[in-house]
């Protein structure tokens, strides 16, 4: 991850700059590690893998720095104690407008479906704002696609066809034709398991 992001960005960099996000990342790995130690997901790994596999993706997309940074910490905000003031005390207003982005709105109020309609909206606005927002919650999605299996056959159902209804025609709209054609594929493997298997062998 570290090579590619040199790789790709270095040259545009100050020696100064470069040093800098390099020791950004390296903290952001730290930071994300200790908020995420003793959570672990459905499939039972550690649940920091998660947001490394995510930021591994954006770095070989040729995401810049405060984007993988913010893949990193994209969950701790809405899944430990970690505040966005502190993302953003230590990490600057770029990299907070976009953990912000993918942090789901919570409210005790609302209704499963209402919580979903205004996570939307918060996404559409923070990507208004800046467009790698939806750039990150698409390889955040990938992933929770590539492990969906751990999850209940209802829960499996229900994020698929939001993967299939929303993220994919959003991908789509931006041109990332491939990103697209890989939500659509993991989403239908799981909508349509019995076809899945047919068009393997």
């Amino acid at each position: 991850m570290m090579e590619l992001l040199v790789t790709h960005h270095g040259g545009e960099m100050t020696e100064e700059g470069l040093d800098s996000a390099i020791d950004d990342l390296q903290k952001a790995i730290e930071v994300s590690r200790q908020s995420h130690s003793g959570q672990y997901r459905r499939s039972g790994e550690p649940y920091f893998f998660h947001p490394l596999r995510v930021a591994h993706m954006a770095a070989r997309y040729w995401m810049d720095f405060p984007s993988v940074i913010a893949a990193i910490l994209h969950d701790v905000v809405e899944d430990t104690d970690l505040s966005l003031e502190h993302i953003n005390r230590n990490f600057g207003a770029e990299v907070a407008l976009l953990v912000n982005g993918l942090t789901k709105v919570e409210d005790d109020r609302l209704s499963r479906e209402a919580l979903q309609a205004e996570t939307y909206r918060k996404q559409l606005l923070a990507a208004i704002e800046d467009i790698r927002v939806l750039c990150l919650k698409f390889w955040d999605r990938i992933d929770n696609m590539r492990t969906l299996s751990a999850l209940a056959p209802a829960k499996q159902q229900r994020i698929a066809e939001e993967t299939r209804k929303v993220y994919v025609p959003l991908a789509r709209h931006l041109g990332m034709g491939m990103v697209a054609a890989e939500l659509e594929s993991l989403a239908l493997t799981t909508i349509y398991p019995g076809r899945a298997t047919r068009y393997r062998k």
